[in-house]
């Protein structure tokens, strides 16, 4: 398979089985993939948004 090939059938899950890829197969590859500083600082940029996207979500955006 190619990587566009696992690409393409990761976003055809559903939402149960793309959660399963997050809890399962990404802390299997994190620390091989996070050797790179590129991938650390997108993957920061994730978690940030999301934790953002949360707080604005409870306060309202700040309303």
């Amino acid at each position: 398979m190619t990587f566009d090939d696992i690409k393409t059938a990761i976003l055809q899950l559903n939402d149960t089985e793309k959660r399963r890829i997050l809890l399962e197969i990404i802390p299997a590859i994190w620390s091989a993939a996070t050797v790179d500083k590129a991938c650390l600082d997108k993957m920061k940029e994730l978690v940030d948004e999301a934790i953002t996207k949360d707080y604005q979500e409870q306060h309202m955006g700040s309303v």
